[in-house]
Formats: structure tokens, sequence, C-alpha cells
């Protein structure tokens, strides 16, 4: 799609939420991201704090910490945009991704990243599992533990300097397969500031649809979008 005038590119030293809120307005709009995934043009969070927002899928029922769902995350080093399987998903797609092998889910998501990276230098594809808890309903969360790894340690990527290494997904694998905590999986991209200068420019949201709409095998697989 041709750059979305309106909006002039992420910056660090812009209030996160409103760049998220200016964002996904506009990412709502885009055809791609209806017709592709699926996505409910309005976000599914109603409450605006944070740097962050997120887009659920149409059909999805519940909250949107019950399904699926697209997350926007601005941070103060990177962009981020990935697919997030909450803790709390309905339809025993946990059961089914303990089932399944990790490895062969995610090698069709990084073929299908490709052209994005190519057209973002310094964009990293990613797979994260994040665990926490509360003491209390109303009270903080406390992370307990936070894998994070380059989905193309799968096979390695020269170019970036990437070497392969099959044991992060072997190491993921084995926490998603023995789950029995509050985790959530993430898989998308990020885009750090510091060597991510296209994330920057008036090309943004086209990179940030891209990273999405990259991790459609992952979506279909999920049978949502």
């Amino acid at each position: 799609m041709r750059p979305t005038e309106d909006f002039p590119g992420f910056d660090p030293a812009v209030d996160p939420q409103e760049q998220v809120d200016r964002a996904i307005a506009l990412l709502g709009r885009r055809p791609d991201l209806q017709g592709r995934l699926r996505i409910n043009p309005d976000p599914a969070r109603k409450r605006q704090a944070g740097g962050w927002s997120v887009f659920g899928f149409r059909g999805s029922a519940g909250e949107f910490n019950e399904s699926p769902h697209l997350l926007l995350h601005v941070a103060d080093n990177a962009v981020c945009a990935r697919v997030i399987l909450p803790n709390k998903a309905r339809g025993g797609l946990w059961t089914r991704l303990r089932r399944a092998r990790l490895a062969h889910l995610m090698s069709p998501v990084l073929r299908e990243m490709t052209p994005a990276m190519a057209n973002c230098p310094g964009m990293e594809p990613r797979l994260i599992l994040k665990q926490r808890h509360w003491r209390t309903r109303s009270g903080p969360s406390f992370q307990d533990a936070y894998l994070d790894f380059d989905l193309r340690t799968l096979r390695g990527h020269p170019d970036s300097g990437v070497k392969r290494q099959p044991e992060w997904v072997e190491a993921a694998q084995h926490v998603v397969a023995n789950k029995a905590s509050n985790l959530e999986l993430q898989v998308g991209a990020t885009f750090p500031y510091d060597h991510c200068p296209a994330i920057r420019t008036v090309d943004a949201l086209d990179h940030v649809a891209s990273a999405w709409i990259g991790c459609r095998p992952f979506i279909e697989w999920l049978r949502v979008g």
C-alpha cells in the first residue's frame, strides 16, 4: 500500500500512547488487514494508557484477553507488532499448541515475514513467552519469566549475523508442552529505534501491517482471522 500520509512515523520523543492511538485508528481502516486478517477495525482495548492497544478478529467472543489478538506496543526503545495468544485463550488453543511442533508452525511465519524484513532493514522477527502472576486482582503483575528469541535462529540468517540455534525453539517447545502457569505467547516483529530507521518514516504503518500479515500462517492455524 502507499505510505499513510497522516502518520509521520514513530518517534521516541513523542508520547507512546498518543502515537499508538493515532496509529491504531489508521491501521483499522486498512483493507489489507480487514481483508487478509479479518480484524475488527475498532480496537478491542477500550482503556487507553501505557503505550499499547490491540485489534481482535472478527468472530472472536469475549474479552480480548480470552482470544488471540494483534498487539501494537510503542516502548522507549522499539515498536512492536505481534500476534498474542493469551493465557486465558478459549477453544482449547493451548492444548492444540502443546501437541504441535512449534518449529513447524514458525517456519512458514518466518518465510512470510522475509519480504517484510527485506523492505525494512533492522526489523526483527521474534517469538516471546512471558509468564506473570498477580498477588491481588487489582494490583500490579509480577513477571516471573521472559523468553525472547529471534525466529531466524530456526535456520540462520548470515546477512543479519543471526546463527542457526535450534535450541531456542526447542526451549520454547518444552515450556509450552509443560505449561502449568499464567503463560502468554507472542509472535511478530520488533522494530528497534536504534537500527531500524524505517520505523521512523511515513512508511512505518506499512511495515507494521506487513509484520502482522507475515504472521498469517500462525493466525490461520489458530483458526482465527
